[in-house]
């Protein structure tokens, strides 16, 4: 469902409700943000989806009613920007305030009907230095789950979704693959050559403005297709046409899956089927000897974990000790990019296993000596910053592409008016039989319907040459816009 508005301006509305055929309400969802912090616009819909969204689905489930976020900086960098701090918090307190109502039926993973019917917030936010519930202070940014949301959340069916991916996407791109991502699984799991999108039903969800020509639905929807179909989560589109329930014209969208698309596929069966192994393992060692279930009394209460550094368990992970690690970590050059050493290290590891006996003694060598990766090498650090580079351009290719087609929406409008100001409908139906005569003579196969249609574009097309209209760059420092 909807929660997020996606445009960068105005005042778009979250509210859907449909009813039965007896004219009952069925289903309801209504979003009210608080007017103290605002609606909740891109930057928290990308926090949403990119941080918080990635924990819940690494956590497994049941989830936790408390959540670790990380640091306001940390989560700054995990978006790919550098985000004034002040955003993000305000971004959070945007998500955490937004008021649902929402009356809804949907299917559990387990195959159970389920209803929500409730108003409520989906998370409560704690900053660092605030109580958690706990009576703790915090050391970070934590969520704490709300019961209606929780128990969606734990009953709510998963699907594969790449987080890396979706940091990639511009906003609109995104809550696309979000959405489709549902049909293109079902699609897979089922064997299905297809994928199938109803255009109304993904403009109420989106949620994004609905068209009813055509060739507006597919000048809306082509910069979006052509995201994913160049990145292969996408292999072919195509439309047919159908009305929905009141007669409007409507379009159902088939979507075959690409090869990205199969390998999250692929990758979401073997990590499900890694996490039951997982859960098994876990019961059998957790079950006492005798047979018998230990009672709630007689639980002992869970230690408390040290919170380790990143670099430390990156380290840990490669096999160096965690007591050697600490004196590596306590010694480190000022600015020292001890990641950037590890993954030189790994590389290097990669192309020769053999040749390193002891890896970890390696990793050890290389930051006690703080050794520097050469220029050519493309860490991690340096393909962020590219990919971030890459995906500002994308994103300013995304948006130029709305403008114009918006500017065309605009010169639309500007011959409409000029055709109503300037021709009577006598004269004008004059001009467009002789033009459908014309092109009548130049294609006599063609249908009567595209020789009429053909006859207004070029009626249109003289209008435009003759009558002074703005320019696409004067029409966008009209409208506010800063030139590319």
């Amino acid at each position: 469902m909807p929660f997020h508005e996606l445009s960068k301006k105005g005042d778009v509305r979250i509210r859907i409700t449909r009813k039965n055929e007896l004219g009952e309400l069925e289903l309801l969802w209504d979003v009210s943000p608080n007017p103290r912090y605002g609606a909740p616009r891109q930057l928290a819909y990308k926090l949403d989806t990119i941080a918080v969204n990635r924990r819940l689905d690494e956590l497994g489930r049941p989830l936790p009613k408390v959540i670790r976020l990380g640091s306001l900086r940390e989560l700054s960098k995990e978006l790919g920007r550098n985000i004034p701090t002040n955003d993000i918090k305000k971004a959070l307190l945007q998500n955490a305030s937004a008021f649902i109502t929402a009356k809804l039926a949907y299917r559990g993973k387990d195959g159970a009907r389920r209803r929500l019917e409730a108003g409520f917030t989906r998370y409560s936010v704690v900053f660092a230095g605030e109580k958690l519930p706990n009576g703790r202070l915090a050391d970070a940014v934590f969520l704490v789950l709300n019961d209606p949301y929780w128990e969606v959340l734990n009953n709510a069916p998963i699907r594969p979704l790449d987080h890396e991916y979706m940091k990639r996407l511009p906003p609109v791109g995104q809550r696309f693959y979000e959405l489709l991502s549902f049909q293109i699984f079902a699609a897979l799991k089922n064997r299905r050559s297809e994928a199938k999108l109803t255009y109304s039903e993904y403009c109420t969800f989106a949620p994004q403005q609905r068209y009813y020509q055509l060739w507006e639905v597919k000048r809306q929807m082509s910069p979006i297709h052509r995201i994913h179909l160049e990145s292969g989560y996408l292999k072919d589109v195509r439309y047919e046409p159908r009305t929905d329930a009141e007669g409007t014209p409507d379009w159902e969208i088939f979507y075959t899956a690409g090869p990205k698309a199969r390998a999250e596929y692929q990758a979401f069966i073997r990590r499900t089927r890694a996490q039951q192994q997982e859960a098994e393992l876990y019961l059998s060692e957790q079950a006492p000897e005798s047979g018998v279930a230990a009672g709630p009394s007689e639980a002992a209460p869970p230690a408390e974990q040290p919170v380790e550094s990143p670099l430390l368990l990156e380290l840990t992970r490669r096999g160096v000790s965690a007591t050697r690690a600490r004196k590596l970590l306590s010694e480190l050059a000022p600015n020292q990019q001890v990641m950037d050493q590890l993954e030189w290290g790994d590389f290097l590891i990669a192309q020769n296993p053999s040749g390193f006996r002891n890896p970890p003694g390696f990793y050890i060598s290389l930051i006690r000596d703080n050794v520097i990766p050469p220029d050519s090498f493309e860490n991690s650090r340096r393909r962020q910053e590219r990919e971030e580079r890459e995906r500002a351009r994308q994103q300013w290719l995304f948006e130029e592409q709305q403008l114009r087609f918006e500017y065309e929406h605009y010169l639309t409008e500007e011959k409409d008016r000029y055709i109503r100001e300037h021709l009577s409908q006598e004269h004008y139906q004059e001009l467009l039989e002789a033009k459908r005569k014309r092109f009548k003579r130049q294609y006599p196969h063609l249908p009567e319907q595209t020789l009429t249609e053909m006859a207004h574009g070029a009626i249109r097309g003289e209008i435009e040459s003759q009558v002074s209209f703005l320019s696409f760059q004067e029409w966008k420092r009209q409208q506010g816009h800063q030139q590319g």
